[in-house]
């Protein structure tokens, strides 16, 4: 489960030489707060409209000053930023929604033992209890020749799947969106540099369909070439 730490406001935890190129750039930083989440290995994320979140490891190293260049800094938390300012985020409402299937998704799971972990951990609690829910009307439909189960499970898989891949193909427009609010500020290089190293590092989603219709960001390579032109 995705667990914020809160580790304190952007101003007094990025440094003096990162904060003065955002401020510089026009980038305001009042109301953002850096936290900290328990993934490993994961890129900054932005959420709830004023939080910009690092994983532990790249929080150790924001505290230690110096330790990432100012610019790369700068370019990384201005994309962040450019989720937050620009308002595309996820509306509240919607994880409010989701709270009922989030709960329904976590019984699912501790009925059915280990079965479903890797599915879980795959796909997340609620995207299991989809897919559970799903396949439990196509067999009940199968099993007992009734015609409306599994017309039902077949009608839900295809809009749970047209849902899934419509909102992942907006996730990556909306990264497109974020890296333009970078370049508009004048904080490319910066950028640039961090994603070069990412995909130096192979530190990259599946790039081979369809794997690929399910990625939250778009190419590497894509967002290099855009941020460079």
């Amino acid at each position: 489960m995705l667990k914020w730490k809160p580790v304190g406001e952007a101003r007094t935890v990025l440094g003096a030489d990162t904060v003065n190129l955002l401020e510089e750039a026009g980038v305001a930083l009042q109301d953002v707060y850096i936290f900290r989440t328990n993934l490993r290995n994961a890129p900054p994320c932005a959420m709830f409209r004023r939080s910009v979140g690092f994983c532990g490891e790249d929080v150790d190293a924001l505290e230690d000053e110096g330790a990432i260049p100012p610019e790369v800094l700068a370019g990384v938390v201005a994309h962040e930023i450019g989720h937050l300012r620009g308002g595309q985020l996820v509306h509240p409402v919607v994880y409010w929604m989701m709270t009922p299937a989030l709960f329904c998704g976590r019984m699912f799971n501790a009925a059915t033992g280990g079965v479903f972990r890797q599915l879980r951990h795959d796909l997340g609690h609620f995207a299991t209890f989809a897919v559970g829910a799903v396949a439990a009307l196509m067999l009940l439909g199968l099993l007992r020749n009734h015609p409306v189960a599994l017309g039902a499970g077949v009608a839900c898989a295809l809009i749970w799947t047209g849902l899934l891949l419509a909102l992942r193909a907006a996730d990556r427009a909306e990264e497109f969106r974020a890296d333009d609010f970078v370049k508009k500020h004048g904080l490319a290089p910066g950028l640039t540099s961090y994603l070069e190293n990412q995909h130096d590092n192979g530190n990259e989603e599946s790039q081979t369909p369809p794997m690929s219709w399910l990625n939250t960001h778009p190419p590497l390579i894509e967002r290099i070439e855009l941020l460079e032109n």
